[in-house]
C-alpha cells in the first residue's frame, strides 16, 4: 500500500469520526443558581432558571418539562408553576398535585429552540394558606428531541432553595441587653428589637404604632 492510500483511508475515518461525533451531540442543561430567599403568600416569584444550550448544527424541541420539590411546600402552597423563556410565557400549570412525589408534575411545552442558548424560568405562585415555614427545593427533568431522536435530561437540581413566610415580616429578633439595676433619673436601654424584610417580593412592610 503507497503513502497516498494510507493518507486516503486515514481520511476517511477522520471523517467517519466526526461524523459520529456530531451525530452524538446533545442539548445540555444547567442551573443558573437563582436564590429568591423568602416568599410570601399571593408571590409570583423566579425560583429557578435552567440555561439550556444546543449545537449549531442540532435542531431541537423540547416536548415538556418535569419538576418535583425536594422541600416540604406541597400543592396547596404552591398554586402554580409557570414557564417562561425570557418574557414570553411557554406553559403553566395549577394542577400540582404529586408535587412533592418522586415523580413530580409534568408540564407539556412542545417548544422549538430557534437560538443556541435559552434560559427556561420556572416561576412559582404562592396560595394563601400557609402557616410559614415551608420550603421550595425544586429539581427539573426535561424531555426533548434532538434530530428527531428523543432524549431526556437528568434531574437538573436548583442550587439554591427557598422558604415560604406567611407575610408580615421575614426576621423578629430580640436583641436586649441583659437585666440591670437602674437608679432614680437613670436613661438606659432595656429592649433592642429587629423587624426586617427580606423577601423576594420588594413590596414594603407597613408599619402601625
Amino acid at each position: 500500500m503507497n503513502r497516498t492510500s494510507r493518507r486516503g483511508i486515514a481520511l476517511a475515518v477522520l471523517l467517519v469520526g466526526l461524523t459520529s461525533w456530531a451525530t452524538l451531540a446533545l442539548p445540555s442543561f444547567s442551573d443558573r443558581n437563582i436564590a429568591a430567599g423568602n416568599l410570601n403568600p399571593t408571590d409570583t416569584i423566579l425560583v429557578m432558571e435552567i440555561r439550556v444550550t444546543r449545537g449549531g448544527g442540532e435542531d431541537v424541541t423540547l416536548a415538556s418539562i418535569t419538576i418535583r420539590n425536594r422541600g416540604t411546600a406541597g400543592d396547596g402552597d404552591i398554586e402554580k408553576i409557570i414557564l417562561e423563556d425570557g418574557g414570553a410565557q411557554l406553559a403553566q400549570s395549577a394542577n400540582l398535585s404529586g408535587i412533592t412525589s418522586s415523580n413530580g408534575v409534568t408540564i407539556p411545552l412542545s417548544y422549538h429552540l430557534d437560538n443556541t442558548t435559552h434560559y427556561i424560568r420556572i416561576l412559582v405562585v404562592i396560595g394563601t394558606n400557609v402557616e410559614g415555614g415551608e420550603t421550595i427545593d425544586l429539581q427539573a427533568l426535561v424531555d426533548y428531541t434532538s434530530n428527531g431522536t428523543p432524549g431526556t435530561s437528568v434531574w437538573i437540581s436548583d442550587l439554591s432553595s427557598e422558604t415560604i413566610r406567611d407575610g408580615g415580616f421575614d426576621e423578629e429578633t430580640d436583641n436586649s441587653p441583659d437585666a440591670a439595676f437602674l437608679n432614680p433619673t437613670d436613661r438606659a436601654i432595656v429592649q433592642t428589637a429587629v423587624f426586617a424584610d427580606d423577601d423576594a417580593n420588594g413590596s414594603p412592610v407597613g408599619w402601625r404604632g
